[in-house]
């Protein structure tokens, strides 16, 4: 879930300066946020990724697909409870995104099998 940045120019790190740049400039642009997390997480840098993700939505809290890539790298990091909550949150902001109940349900299966 990169901008067609990267889908254009195929270097991630340009893409990163790129949204760096755009931060220092606007540290309040959420989507700058979103998708510097988009970069960071395809990167390996969940951490990093998380921490952009949670800034975006210090912005704009109803952003409802910074809310589900949270969810998916909080998943991927193996915190599982926080993930489930974000994607509710992300289907009571957006609940027209069929991937986000999807992705709900599966976590939800999951847990009842642990």
């Amino acid at each position: 879930m990169v901008d067609a940045r990267y889908q254009r120019t195929g270097d991630l790190d340009k893409v990163e300066a790129h949204y760096r740049g755009v931060l220092s400039q606007h540290p309040n642009r959420a989507d700058a946020h979103f998708n510097l997390g988009n970069v960071l997480k395809e990167q390996g840098d969940f951490q990093g990724a998380i921490i952009h993700y949670r800034q975006a939505l210090t912005i704009q809290p109803d952003l409802a697909n910074a809310r589900y890539m949270l969810g998916v790298v909080l998943e991927e990091r193996q915190r599982t409870q926080e993930a489930i909550a974000c994607y509710r949150k992300a289907i009571a902001l957006a609940p027209d995104l069929p991937r986000l109940m999807w992705r709900l349900l599966e976590q939800q299966d999951q847990q009842k099998k642990l």
